[in-house]
């Protein structure tokens, strides 16, 4: 059974943890044309790209229902770092997770090395 406009629309405020109202402030329209569309009484919506968007999910998924909600986004880069995260233990995983944090609390100009 293919799913409505409407429940993939749930479905992208769920992942984004994001409320009706939160949508609707963010693409600027009344919050009622988000409980509509919510309710399935669409087909598809022309702010089905702005959605999208806001709640960072796949553009022709939420129109169409073609395709998967969350594209892969990931560089080969950070495909092959999580790779290597994967396979430490917990501990080391724990560490990584504090280096990665105290790095990213520097704002390191590309220049100076």
């Amino acid at each position: 059974m293919n799913e409505t406009f409407g429940q993939r629309l749930q479905k992208a405020l769920q992942y984004a943890g994001l409320s009706q109202s939160d949508v609707a402030r963010a693409i600027k329209i009344k919050p009622q044309a988000i409980q509509y569309l919510c309710a399935g009484k669409a087909k598809s919506s022309r702010y089905a790209t702005q959605i999208a968007k806001v709640c960072n999910v796949d553009p022709d998924w939420l129109a169409t229902g073609k395709g998967v909600m969350i594209k892969d986004t990931l560089s080969d880069d950070e495909r092959a770092m999580l790779d290597l995260y994967r396979q430490l233990s917990s501990k080391n995983k724990a560490a990584i997770r504090e280096v990665v944090s105290a790095l990213s609390e520097y704002k390191i100009d590309s220049q100076c090395g």
